[in-house]
């Protein structure tokens, strides 16, 4: 009976452990596009400290806010530098022009790296201890 249960946690733990975020767990953030030249885009960072996570490799798309948020362009983020991201355009329905909105989404933190897992190890371990000791 024991040995059934563990399977039955341990299975519960790999699902959670790959699945998928949810879209309401992604918490996408807005740039204004500042430069646009041939199939390159750049956009300025508010300030280097609220963007360390800004890094090469990261897909964002383009909005332009004049038409209601509409798909203008995906891009991959190339460079950034303490006050500049530059991407390059992989796809686009229509041209990229400043003004125009640049999105990424910010990823959140990996399961082991936040308290509540941690604060709740300890909460369970703890019980455990309790009950077992009964």
């Amino acid at each position: 009976m024991i040995a059934r249960g563990a399977r039955i946690a341990s299975l519960l733990v790999l699902l959670a452990a790959v699945a998928a975020p949810a879209g309401a767990q992604t918490v996408p953030v807005r740039f204004e596009v500042a430069a646009v030249a041939d199939s390159m885009m750049s956009f300025a960072l508010p300030t280097p400290s609220h963007a360390k996570w800004v890094r090469p490799g990261i897909d964002g798309i383009v909005v332009d806010p004049a038409r209601r948020d509409a798909l203008v362009a995906s891009f991959r983020v190339v460079t950034v530098s303490s006050v500049e991201v530059t991407g390059v355009v992989t796809g686009q329905t229509t041209r990229v022009e400043p003004g125009q909105i640049a999105i990424l989404n910010r990823p959140s933190r990996a399961w082991y790296a936040r308290g509540s897992f941690w604060g709740g190890l300890l909460l369970g371990a703890a019980a455990g201890l309790i009950i077992g000791a009964q």
